[in-house]
């Protein structure tokens, strides 16, 4: 009983060190991009306010987590309707 408690647990946390490590990933990659491509593509709209000119590094790792769980999420629901 105690082999499955610690084997469910170590499933756990190996999931979520590899989520965090794509997190990071991503979001570095997203970090580095965003500052020359969203003002060049959407002027108007990081002129007004709609979108941020600029973000920080953890804003973007952060932002990759709430859409990682989001299509997460989804992709769980829809597989229940089969």
């Amino acid at each position: 009983m105690l082999d499955s408690f610690f084997t469910i647990v170590g499933a756990f946390i190996t999931l979520l060190v590899t989520v965090f490590c794509l997190a990071l990933i991503t979001g570095t990659i997203l970090w580095m991009i965003y500052a020359t491509s969203i003002p060049m593509l959407f002027p108007n709209a990081v002129e007004h306010g709609i979108l941020a000119a600029d973000l920080t590094w953890w804003q973007f790792v952060k932002v990759t987590w709430v859409f990682g769980i989001l299509i997460k999420a989804s992709n769980t629901n829809n597989n229940n309707k089969d």
